[in-house]
């Protein structure tokens, strides 16, 4: 828990809530970018998949991505909650409506317990490029740092390549489980 968050504690501030009070209960708090033309941000834990939730995915198939789905065919099994120690799922909203959907697990594909995984991001095609993403990625990194020191994600899309190393994530070379990592 001593650990500085680098980066990522300089790029917002949390006005209602701390990162680690995140981790630990489902609660509501806004982030304001560094950028002050970025939009007022309500980045919620999600302890239920809102009525919203279908516009998103609906919109991640017509891009032909099935990782949103896939999210909440897991949720409703039960089989990922993100409710483990650590693991948390995040809802971007704006205006009552849910923008922009990440979670943070245990990574599921080493042993290693002590590295995260950033799990189906995705973000309205309508505010893409305006800080919702980067506000929620920076959100789960604040939540990761008190339980993990390492946050790996894979992604095929060149785009997302390029959002995730400016955001400070280093490309990994030959593994297949991931394409990136924070710290590298």
């Amino acid at each position: 828990m001593g650990r500085s968050l680098g980066r990522f504690a300089a790029c917002f501030t949390v006005e209602r809530a701390d990162a680690d009070e995140l981790g630990k209960r489902a609660i509501t708090f806004a982030v304001s970018d560094a950028d002050p033309g970025a939009p007022h941000l309500i980045i919620t834990r999600l302890t239920e998949l809102p009525r919203s939730f279908e516009r998103l995915a609906l919109a991640s198939e017509r891009e032909g991505f099935e990782f949103v789905r896939r999210l909440e065919l897991e949720w409703r099994s039960g089989s990922n909650r993100f409710d483990q120690p650590g693991e948390l799922l995040l809802g971007v909203l704006l205006g009552g409506e849910l923008e922009a959907i990440g979670g943070l697990n245990r990574d599921p594909y080493l042993s290693d317990p002590g590295v995260g995984r950033v799990r189906h991001l995705f973000v309205a095609p309508e505010r893409r490029n305006g800080g919702v993403g980067s506000g929620l990625v920076r959100a789960i990194m604040a939540a990761s740092f008190p339980h993990f020191r390492r946050v790996r994600l894979r992604t095929a899309n060149p785009r997302s390549n390029e959002f995730y190393e400016r955001l400070g994530f280093k490309k990994l070379a030959a593994d297949p489980t991931a394409t990136h990592a924070y710290p590298e």
